[in-house]
Parts: structure tokens; C-alpha cells; sequence
């Protein structure tokens, strides 16, 4: 696994979407993506339609909680020690689901990597996550394919190469065209695609993962950005990652929009503290754990 130099720390707040998506064809009930999809409409958890964050796959295939689709413009400035607050919005509702440190940073060809004799002992972590839902390619006797195995291929996204590559030399140096034709390749000659490490492992000793996420704030048509609680558990969690900026999750309504929030973060053990605290205290007062919420994680 590659690992960026150690910067100073950031913490980032992300909102992702839970919602109902079209199924894969052919979809077999007791697959791992036929579980997901049936654990996603019985509304279990709040996943990412497309598993990203792999909040599933993690629980699975007990592996670490990964980053690998959605919003590449973050995922390409993590850095190993950043932390990410993800929230999930869903029919009105915003939910505080978990606390994750960056670990460190791979590519999603590194994922497909051939293992060697030398490799024997050594870390096959990578090798896990071709079972992960949360992916952009896979290998073939061809070479590489685009495959997002939770989604029916209407909903896979079109700029797919664009996410797996680094945004600023693929933007100066390729077309269109020319990234259309080495698609399958993934390479040109010269030179091949800016391939970037942009799939986020996130750390399983740190995660913070509640099992029954706490509803922060609601949404109604009209109003301009999401409403916060003001309750003590919800307030906290507000305070604890946007201090006293005012920010809010929502930052558009036409269209709807939850642009990514960052900030210095001075100390992230006591930040991770601090909000393991508040998750333990917000699931004892709600005296309960949704059936089929994830295991596997260290958990609040």
C-alpha cells in the first residue's frame, strides 16, 4: 500500500446520499450484492446506494472501511491521519454515521495488482477489496473493465476514468477522445494515464462507526439549508466538527447540493475521543440497535 508523506492533520465533513438505486441484473438474493440490496431496502442502515463508503463491504468480508467512487475531488487530498465526518441524507433526514481516519492511500489498480512469490507474508489487504462493492474497474484477460457490481449499468457513472485519475494532469494532457480510447488499457503510449491513489483505506483500530445513527437534523422543502437539533447529543456533534463557523451541511438548494466541509484539525486522538463519547451516550439514550447494522468495525 502507498503512503503519502504525513502532513498536517485535516478533518473533513462529507454527506453522502441514502437512497433506493436500480439493481444489477440478474441479481442473486443470496450474493453479497443481493444481501446489500435487500439490507438497503429494508432500510437496516444507511448505505450509499453504490456502497461508498463500504460501510457493507467492511461488515461483509471484515475488512477496513474504504472510499473509492464518490467525490474524488476529497478522496484526492486525503492524506494518512486525516479524519472524515460522514453523514448520510435521506428522505429529509441528516444522520451523524461515523468517524473515519485515513490510513493510508491505493490505487484502484492496485487493488488487481498479481501477487508474487516474494509477496508471501506480507500484507494481501488489497486483494480483499475486489470483493468490495465500492469499485470503478476490474481486471480482465483483455485488460481492464469499468464494473461497479452494485449498480444496474444505467447507473453507472459515465466519467469513471476521470475518477480513478489524477484530476489536474489528466485535464492538461488528455482529450476526451483520447481517454475514451485508452479506456480499456487504462494506458496510452506515450504516456499512460495519471492512474491516481485516490482509494481511501480507512483505519479499522480508530473507526467510529454508530450502530444506530443519530438523526442531527431535517430537511423540509423550502427551507434553505437543513435544520440542526438543539438537543445536547446532536448540538455537541455539531460544535465538536464546525466549532463556530455556522456552516452547514447543505450548501445549495437548486439543485441540491452538500459541498465538503474542511478545517485544520490540531488534535485528532482527542477529537476521535470526544466523539466516540458522544456516540456511546446518544445510541445508551436511544436504548437500541438496528437489526443488521454493520459488525465487524470498532464500533462507538
Amino acid at each position: 500500500m502507498a503512503k503519502k508523506a504525513i502532513q498536517k492533520r485535516s478533518l473533513y465533513a462529507v454527506t453522502y446520499l441514502n437512497r433506493s438505486v436500480k439493481q444489477p441484473e440478474k441479481l442473486e438474493q443470496t450474493s453479497p450484492v443481493g444481501e446489500f440490496h435487500a439490507s438497503l431496502s429494508r432500510r437496516e442502515f444507511p448505505y450509499d446506494g453504490g456502497d461508498d463508503p463500504s460501510f457493507f463491504s467492511a461488515s461483509k468480508f471484515a475488512g477496513p472501511i474504504t472510499w473509492g467512487v464518490c467525490r474524488p475531488d476529497v478522496r484526492g487530498r486525503l492524506n494518512p491521519g486525516d479524519i472524515v465526518a460522514f453523514f448520510s441524507e435521506g428522505r429529509g433526514e441528516y444522520k451523524f454515521v461515523a468517524a473515519l481516519e485515513a490510513e493510508c492511500v491505493i490505487s484502484q489498480t492496485d487493488i488487481w495488482a498479481e501477487t508474487t512469490k516474494e509477496d508471501a507474508g506480507r500484507d494481501k489487504t488489497p486483494t480483499i477489496f475486489r470483493k468490495y462493492l465500492n469499485l470503478l474497474i476490474r481486471k480482465t484477460d483483455q485488460g481492464w473493465e469499468h464494473y461497479e457490481p452494485a449498480l444496474h449499468p444505467k447507473e453507472w457513472h459515465d466519467d469513471w476514468v476521470r475518477r480513478i485519475c489524477k484530476k489536474n494532469e489528466l485535464a492538461r494532457n488528455y482529450r476526451d477522445s483520447v481517454i475514451a480510447q485508452a479506456a480499456h488499457s487504462l494506458s496510452v503510449c506515450p504516456p499512460p494515464l495519471p492512474i491516481a491513489e485516490n482509494y481511501i483505506v480507512f483505519s479499522k483500530k480508530t473507526s467510529i462507526v454508530s450502530r444506530d445513527p443519530l438523526t442531527v437534523a431535517t430537511y423540509s422543502q423550502g427551507d434553505s439549508a437543513e435544520v440542526w437539533k438543539e438537543t445536547k447529543q446532536e448540538a455537541a456533534i455539531y460544535r465538536l466538527i464546525f466549532r463556530d463557523t455556522k456552516r452547514k451541511l447543505m450548501t445549495s438548494t437548486k439543485p441540491k447540493r452538500h459541498r465538503h466541509f474542511r478545517r485544520e484539525l490540531d488534535d485528532g486522538e482527542n477529537f476521535l475521543a470526544e466523539m466516540k463519547k458522544l456516540v456511546e451516550t446518544a445510541e445508551e439514550n436511544k436504548q437500541g440497535i438496528v437489526a443488521g447494522a454493520p459488525t465487524g468495525t470498532t464500533y462507538a
